[in-house]
């Protein structure tokens, strides 16, 4: 006898419909299955479609250099956190040099991230956590910089986890919330700086709901008593500190690097208060939300209503939380679209919370709608950002794709694709020699790493351009003003091209590649440049 896939069997063999817990429960599953799939596929399709910019090439290279070193030499005043430059390292000792080894730790924890935020449903209703999830899933912002080796996605995993552990704390919580929330911290502090200003959002936000309380009542979920005892949160911060000082002393070898932890505020704080290249207006970050995501923006509207009479405290806490961060990125000068994802994510959250409050009004059926709308939008307007906008070419003011401004151009595949099909063609042609001279150079140094007779010439201590002495060489890529004194020495005949690394400052310079030895890669194309002698004699 053939029965439905709802039904199952009693022991004396008679079908017995699924329980309603049952089929919410199976529900659920298939739902959070289908949210952490959509976003792998967001995140990892094409993955190296988009060139590295130069952070994702200075990452790469720094990480490769632990194999040489030994660790990871902390320093305060230049990039950030030791633990993205290990998983980058970790992974391209596994799966070999490549873009996809770079990204792939990265990637990773940005669909954990989107799996944190389904398990939110502990203290939301679980529609609310599915519709932050599918926010975050295909949210231009998370896709565009989760597919890119960006220390912020990390800080956002660990952020989200040290937001997650401190609400489970406030009902009480277990020894699994308090680890929760001690490992979130310390991964952000291993990520970047910033987590400085997400505990002091925490800090802050206390004290402020307890005084909002005051003036706009909330009413919360009954506390318990939390299991965990003093010895379990001496073990969490002893455990936790272990690791900080684990990676920041480059495993024991560098304690200077645990020293950094202290000073690098008067480095970050100065930068983020000086002028710089990277400065913009107030409402820099709103245009962007506007331009981008619909949902951090419909997010953003419900933490305002959140302050209003009624709000569950929970609700209320991850507010404040979120309003608090916001102020803080908003009133620093220094701005990049990439700090959205430290700052952005309890939008997400918002924006499902607020989308579930709607249903008391307009119905469900009208507010799903409405969401979903809104989703797709966005999620086409994601896959335009990351599959085929993602680096448009030209120097234009304002830039087409604001996200995209300082990302590397796909004119970095006129350097990479000769050199990577002679390799292939005989391993010997490792050895081409040749010279970058550029002012702006990664991720050049990392994709061209395994040719070990490229000379890299940048600026001196006064500003001034290094070049070869001797310009006859196999591969060679030079600034475009100096191409004529170039040529004027090159004896050879050689292909040429123009090149440019990225937009909107980025130098224009030209490529030259010895036709003797790459005419097999440009198999319908003649050499541009012939040398003055070889033209001048010929009849």
């Amino acid at each position: 006898m053939t029965h439905s896939p709802t039904n199952r069997e009693d022991s004396a063999g008679s079908p017995v419909a699924e329980s309603p817990q049952q089929k919410s429960a199976r529900t659920r599953d298939w739902a959070t299955l289908s949210v952490l799939i959509i976003a792998a596929l967001f995140r990892f399709l094409w993955i190296e479609l988009k060139p590295p910019h130069h952070d994702e090439g200075v990452v790469a290279f720094m990480a490769e250099e632990i194999s040489t070193k030994g660790f990871y030499a902390y320093d305060p005043t230049n990039y950030h956190g030791p633990l993205p430059f290990y998983l980058s390292w970790m992974s391209q000792r596994f799966f070999g040099r490549s873009i996809f080894a770079m990204r792939f730790p990265v990637v990773m924890m940005s669909i954990l991230a989107v799996g944190v935020m389904l398990g939110f449903r502990d203290f939301f209703k679980d529609r609310a956590a599915r519709w932050a999830a599918l926010a975050t899933a295909t949210s231009a912002t998370m896709v565009y910089f989760g597919r890119q080796c960006a220390h912020e996605t990390g800080a956002m995993l660990f952020n989200m986890m040290m937001v997650w552990g401190t609400l489970a704390l406030c009902r009480g919580g277990t020894v699994r919330d308090l680890w929760t929330a001690g490992l979130g911290l310390a991964g952000m502090i291993l990520c970047k700086e910033t987590y400085a200003i997400h505990v002091f959002a925490i800090v802050l936000t206390i004290p402020a709901l307890l005084i909002l309380g005051k003036i706009s009542p909330t009413h919360s979920a009954t506390r318990t008593p939390g299991t965990w005892t003093r010895r379990d949160l001496f073990r969490v911060v002893c455990g936790c500190a272990a690791l900080v000082v684990f990676f920041y002393s480059g495993t024991f070898q560098n304690w200077k690097g645990v020293e950094g932890l202290c000073t690098t505020w008067s480095s970050w704080v100065g930068r983020g208060v000086a002028e710089d290249v990277q400065d913009k207006p107030v409402t820099y970050y709103l245009e962007m939300l506007i331009r981008y995501d619909w949902t951090m923006l419909l997010g953003l509207v419900a933490a305002l209503a959140a302050l209003l009479p009624g709000t569950r405290r929970e609700t209320r806490f991850l507010a404040l939380i979120t309003l608090a961060g916001v102020c803080g990125y908003t009133i620093v000068k220094y701005k990049t679209p990439w700090l959205t994802m430290s700052w952005g994510w309890p939008l997400h959250l918002m924006f499902g919370i607020g989308v579930v409050a709607s249903e008391k009004y307009i119905g469900r059926r009208l507010a799903t709608f409405c969401a979903s709308a809104v989703l797709l939008l966005m999620a086409a307007k994601s896959w335009h950002l990351n599959f085929r906008n993602y680096a448009p070419p030209g120097d234009v003011s304002p830039y087409p794709e604001p996200y995209a401004y300082v990302q590397a151009l796909d004119d970095i595949n006129k350097v990479t694709t000769p050199l990577y099909a002679l390799a292939e063609l005989d391993s010997k042609y490792r050895n081409v020699s040749g010279a970058v001279v550029c002012g702006e150079q990664f991720p050049l140094p990392w994709l061209l790493g395994d040719f070990k007779r490229i000379g890299w010439y940048g600026l001196d201590a006064n500003g001034n351009l290094a070049t070869p002495e001797d310009w006859n060489l196999d591969f060679i890529l030079a600034p475009a003003d100096m191409a004529a004194e170039v040529e004027s020495m090159l004896t050879d005949v050689y292909f040429r091209d123009d090149f440019q690394i990225r937009n909107m400052g980025g130098e224009r310079s030209v490529i030259y590649f010895r036709a003797s030895i790459f005419a097999p890669t440009f198999p319908d194309r003649t050499p541009q440049f012939l040398p003055t002698i070889q033209s001048d004699s010929a009849p």
